[in-house]
Order: structure tokens, then C-alpha cells, then sequence
């Protein structure tokens, strides 16, 4: 059994998350520094996704907004006023709703997108194939641990969930190990491989978690690693000018890299760009199922 994992779209919000993450929320309670703290942080706003951070994080402490009107805020950023499915279409979201539905290959995905692009694609790939296939595909296929939130509010697995945008939200998944998102993803990381696509791996929890999974796996003598498609880390020109001094360091940075996701039982595959992870995913998993079936 496997599940695969997909890196969350909103994980850079930039200045306004530093202003926020050092600031004491009480002075956000007092209402007379509250209206110059709006206008501090709304020049900060340069894209939607900041904007719902910080309303998340106003929501969280109850201060002059709900969680409904957050969460609209939020849906906005996701899709838009010109959204179109056709044009947000992706080929690896393409590659795993094959792989899960056509050849049942993930039993589980564990997706930290808040979105329903996945959800969308497999809810097609149902439709056809669950005529031809006498395997019925579960409808709980997809686990959303880190919220979820589809463009419509009628989806048929939707109901208000809170969504780990903010600092706060975060910590509170992380010094809660009885969580259900936790406990799923330490059961699957424990008795499955997982396929981890688009990580960076800054996630602490995901660490967390992969590090007690892999201590459980040796003692059930369990060798079998994690597989996982990472970008290859990459410092630019204008980040360090000196060329010598660049290609050492992203020498350094990469083996460094390996060397982490090695000590957390994870086998690592590396693209230098996202647009090679579909066909090099595919090639990878092809060839794991025909090792198993040789």
C-alpha cells in the first residue's frame, strides 16, 4: 500500500508572516492600535493568499472577523473571479487521479492542498471507470490534513473544516499528536511507503513524523523506504555572485539535503525543474510495479 503526498500552494507569505509572527497578538486586542495595525498590514497585501493569512490569524484570536468570512476570503484566493479547471489543469495532479483510480496503485493520498483540483480529477476518473471496474473505488480516497476547502460549497465531502494556513494553526497541529490529521499520516507513514510529491521538507511536523515512523518501521524490521521527488536546490546569481563559491555551496546544500531525508528513511528522486516531476514520477512508479509483479 501507498499514498502519496502533495506540497501545500500557500507556503510563502512573505513580510507580513514575520510581522505577524513576532508580533504579541494582545496588541492586536486593544481596539484603539487596532485600525493602525489594518493599515500596516494592508500594504503588505500584494496577493490574496497573504490577505487570508492574516485574516486567519484575526479569525483565530476573534478579533473583528468570523471564520465563514475568513474561509470566503480564502475561496476567493484559491480560485477567483476567472478560475477556469481547464486552465489550472495539472499533469501530475493528472498522474497520481490515473495511478489512484485506473491502476489503483494509492490506496490513500494524504493532499495539504486546500484546493479540489485532485478531488475534481478523480470525482471524473470515478464516473468512467467505476462502470468497467469491478473494484469500487473508496470515496475517502483523498485525506485533506492540512483543511479543505472546494470552490463550491455543495461538494458532497465538504463540511467547515479548519484550514492550517497561519503560525497559530500550525502550532496547534504540531503539539497535538492526537490530532486525526496527525494520526492518520503516522499511521500511513508507519504501515505503507509513502510517495511524497513536491516537498521542500521544511514542514517540522512532516519530519516529526517521518522520524517516529521510520524508529517504528526498524522495529517491525521493516526496510522498505519512502520515496520521495524533490526539487533540486539551487542558489542563483544575485543570491551569491561569486561562481566558485555558488557551485560549492549548492554542492553543500544538495548532498546536505539528501544526506536529512536518508536519515528519516526516504529515498530521494531530483528534477531541476517541476515540469520534469510528472514523466520522471511515472517512469518510478512503473517501475516499482513491475519489480513487485516480476
Amino acid at each position: 500500500m501507498r499514498y502519496a503526498d502533495i506540497k501545500p500552494r500557500m507556503n510563502n507569505s512573505g513580510k507580513l508572516e514575520k510581522y505577524l509572527k513576532f508580533q504579541n497578538i494582545d496588541f492586536l486586542k486593544d481596539q484603539s492600535k487596532l485600525k493602525n495595525f489594518w493599515d500596516i498590514a494592508k500594504e503588505d497585501f500584494s496577493s490574496e493568499t497573504r490577505r487570508a493569512e492574516f485574516y486567519e490569524t484575526m479569525a483565530y484570536h476573534n478579533i473583528g472577523i468570523t471564520k465563514n468570512e475568513y474561509l470566503s476570503i480564502l475561496r476567493s484566493a484559491l480560485y477567483g473571479t476567472n478560475f477556469s479547471r481547464m486552465n489550472n489543469r495539472s499533469d501530475m495532479i493528472d498522474e497520481i487521479a490515473e495511478f489512484s483510480v485506473v491502476d489503483k496503485v494509492f490506496q490513500q493520498i494524504i493532499n495539504y492542498n486546500f484546493d479540489d483540483l485532485l478531488d475534481y480529477k478523480i470525482s471524473k476518473l470515478r464516473i468512467k471507470y467505476d462502470i468497467k471496474s469491478k473494484m469500487e473505488i473508496p470515496e475517502d480516497l483523498i485525506k485533506h490534513c492540512h483543511g479543505f476547502l472546494p470552490m463550491y460549497e455543495s461538494w458532497r465531502q465538504y463540511s467547515s473544516q479548519n484550514v492550517i494556513l497561519s503560525d497559530d494553526a500550525y502550532m496547534e497541529l504540531l503539539t497535538n499528536s492526537s490530532n486525526e490529521a496527525n494520526v492518520v499520516q503516522s499511521q500511513l507513514l508507519q504501515n505503507t511507503q509513502a510517495w511524497l510529491v513536491g516537498f521542500s521538507f521544511n514542514d517540522v511536523n512532516l519530519r516529526r513524523l517521518l522520524w517516529q515512523s521510520k524508529q517504528n518501521r526498524n522495529k517491525n524490521g521493516i526496510k522498505q523506504r519512502h520515496i520521495a521527488f524533490i526539487k533540486r536546490i539551487r542558489l542563483e546569481e544575485g543570491q551569491i555572485p561569486n561562481g566558485r563559491l555558488r557551485r560549492f555551496l549548492n554542492f553543500e546544500l544538495f548532498h546536505d539535503q539528501i544526506k536529512i531525508l536518508n536519515e528519516l528513511g526516504v529515498q530521494v528522486f531530483t528534477v531541476e525543474s517541476f515540469d520534469e516531476l510528472p514523466l520522471k514520477f511515472r517512469k518510478a512508479l512503473n517501475r516499482s510495479i513491475s519489480l513487485k509483479t516480476e
